[in-house]
């Protein structure tokens, strides 16, 4: 089980550099949140990386908000065939 995580980490830390390479001003501004939240006890760096990661997103492609507008979420029970 341990090496299946091992695995899917190295896969998404690969694929962050890759993400990183592509455009490094917010990778730097991500990497320096991260340092600098690591030691902190009161703020969850991976929460502050999501925010920055939807920043970026919405900065981007504008439309995405319209887009989540629209969704919505229902609570359903499951079905059996």
């Amino acid at each position: 089980m341990q090496g299946i995580v091992l695995g899917l980490g190295l896969g998404f830390v690969l694929e962050g550099v890759k993400m990183m390479a592509a455009d490094p001003f917010p990778a730097a501004v991500g990497v320096t949140l991260t340092f600098l939240l690591l030691s902190s006890d009161r703020i969850p760096a991976m929460l502050v990386l999501l925010g920055l990661g939807g920043a970026v997103a919405v900065i981007r492609e504008p439309g995405l908000l319209g887009e989540l507008g629209r969704m919505s979420f229902h609570f359903r029970l499951p079905r059996w065939p």
